[in-house]
């Protein structure tokens, strides 16, 4: 039996049926939040150790966010051609560059994946990296414009479910299903149909949510969810069992569900 299956053409069907696409005004709303973890996770840790960076090698970081992987790679003593299609995001990186003294190592350039990579002037680097940051309705044309930008590996990761700003433990308390066929399978089957060999392996990466009242809590759940009322009810029923009042050092009030927040990332490599 042959199945044929243009993932290509499938994702960008499954980019039209999504909400929106991610917007770099959002982003850089957000962009502050960011600054007090950038480059300090586990995820980040765990990402270039399977990266295979060598001494030396020069790195693009495209959708490098407040740097999660751009700082150490810096501190490393790498050049990083750090890029983000939110100026907010750049801006954080620079100032916490400068601030771990790594400014000269880094490159800041304002770049989405729908642009002419050409034209900016995007080099060729040892590694192209994309962490978490894939975010276009033609995946294909991302993950070509990173391999001809690469000399030796390009290393990405993507989600294994829906969105990872939602709690895959609610999403099964509501009855949810996940997807068929989440990103990652989409990234994995079109550079096997490009010729590519790419390894897979997985990153767990845990995620602290604190709400400011149990009200809160559902109302920001329920939202990112798009539930319907009778998933609602569901999330209520589960935030009743399950979300507990906290205080902190400082005696304020937070709200916290008693189940770890896991998000597994699919990391996927491939040599040149």
């Amino acid at each position: 039996m042959t199945i044929d299956i243009d993932w290509a053409a499938a994702w960008k069907e499954e980019q039209r049926r999504r909400n929106h696409p991610d917007d770099a005004r959002q982003w850089n709303e957000r962009a502050r939040g960011y600054a007090k973890v950038a480059g300090t996770s586990p995820y980040a840790k765990t990402f270039i150790e399977r990266a295979g960076i060598e001494e030396g090698d020069t790195i693009l970081d495209m959708g490098c966010g407040s740097g999660a992987l751009s700082l150490p790679l810096a501190q490393a003593g790498h050049e990083v051609y750090a890029c983000d299609f939110a100026q907010g995001m750049l801006d954080v990186l620079m100032d916490q560059a400068f601030r771990l003294g790594v400014a000269e190592h880094i490159h800041p350039m304002l770049l989405a994946w729908d642009d002419d990579w050409e034209r900016a002037g995007v080099p060729l680097c040892d590694a192209a990296l994309a962490s978490r940051s894939i975010a276009t309705a033609d995946m294909e044309a991302a993950l070509v414009k990173l391999d001809a930008h690469a000399r030796r590996r390009v290393c990405i990761t993507l989600t294994t479910g829906l969105s990872p700003r939602v709690d895959p433990v609610l999403l099964e308390a509501i009855g949810r299903e996940q997807p068929r066929y989440p990103d990652c399978m989409f990234a994995f089957n079109m550079l096997w149909g490009l010729g590519e060999r790419p390894e897979l392996s997985y990153i767990d990466s845990s995620r602290e949510s604190r709400f400011p009242s149990f009200a809160a809590a559902i109302e920001k759940n329920a939202a990112l969810m798009s539930v319907t009322s009778e998933e609602r009810a569901l999330l209520v029923a589960y935030s009743e069992r399950h979300l507990h009042e906290k205080h902190d050092d400082a005696g304020e009030v937070y709200w916290e569900y008693d189940h770890q927040r896991v998000t597994p990332w699919a990391f996927i490599a491939w040599d040149k």
